[in-house]
C-alpha cells in the first residue's frame, strides 16, 4: 500500500507518496529546488537595506533578513549533519561562511532521492521550503530571474559536478549585482569585472574541447 506524502504543504489533503516513500514527486523535486536556490537567497538578504537602526554597536542592518540568513545556515548545517551521520558522508567545508551554506546545501541536494525515503524526509521538505519561502517573502517586491546554462556551458569551471545558474536582478533600483553562480562549490561571476573573464573562460573551454 502506497503511503501519503508527509510534507507540510499538503495540509489536510490526502497526496499520495512515491512508492515506498515519504514525499510524492513534486515534493521530493522542490526539496531538491529549494536546495539549490538556498545559497543564492542566502547571499541576497546580505544587501537587504536597514529596517532599523541595529543594536547600536555598528553599522545598520536589516534585522529579520539577519535572522532568516541565521536560520538558513543552520538549517542547512543540521540537516547536512543528520543525513552524513546516517551515510557516513559529510560535505568538504570551505571556510567562508556563505562557500559553506552552498556546501551544505549542494551535497544535500544530491542527497534528496535517498532522503525522500526517510521517515523525517518531510520534516526536512517543511524545513527547507520555510526556509527559501521566508527569504522570497523577504526579498520582495525585488523580482529576480534565474535559469540554468544548459548544454556543456554549464558546467562549472571551478568543480567537476556543479552546474551554473544566472541571476539576475531586474529593477534599476536593485543596488545587487546580478551574477552567474555555482550550485556545488559556491563559485560565483559578478556582472561587470567578473563577466569578461568568464565569458573568456567558457570559450577557451568549448575551443579546447572541439581541439579534442
Amino acid at each position: 500500500m502506497t503511503a501519503l506524502c508527509g510534507a507540510p504543504r499538503h495540509g489536510d489533503d490526502e497526496v499520495e507518496a512515491e512508492p515506498s516513500a515519504q514525499l510524492c514527486a513534486p515534493c521530493r523535486r522542490g526539496l531538491a529546488s529549494d536546495l539549490r536556490r538556498l545559497p543564492a537567497l542566502h547571499a541576497d538578504l546580505e544587501n537587504i537595506p536597514a529596517t532599523r537602526g541595529g543594536d547600536g554597536t555598528g553599522l545598520p542592518f536589516s534585522e529579520p533578513a539577519a535572522d532568516c540568513r541565521s536560520q538558513i545556515a543552520h538549517d542547512a548545517a543540521w540537516w547536512a549533519l543528520h543525513v552524513g551521520r546516517e551515510r557516513l558522508s559529510y560535505p568538504s567545508l570551505p571556510l567562508d561562511p556563505q562557500q559553506r551554506v552552498s556546501a551544505w546545501c549542494g551535497w544535500l541536494a544530491g542527497q534528496v532521492t535517498w532522503c525522500s525515503f526517510r521517515d523525517w524526509a518531510p520534516d526536512m521538505a517543511g524545513a527547507i521550503s520555510a526556509d527559501r519561502a521566508r527569504a522570497v517573502a523577504l526579498l520582495d517586491p525585488w523580482v529576480t530571474k534565474r535559469f540554468e546554462i544548459p548544454g556543456p556551458d554549464g558546467a562549472c569551471l571551478e568543480c567537476p559536478s556543479g552546474r551554473m545558474w544566472v541571476t539576475v536582478y531586474v529593477y534599476a533600483a536593485d543596488h545587487r549585482k546580478s551574477f552567474i553562480g555555482c550550485t556545488e562549490c559556491g563559485a560565483r561571476w559578478e556582472f561587470g569585472g567578473a563577466w569578461l573573464p568568464f565569458v573568456r573562460a567558457v570559450v577557451r573551454r568549448r575551443n579546447a574541447v572541439v581541439a579534442g
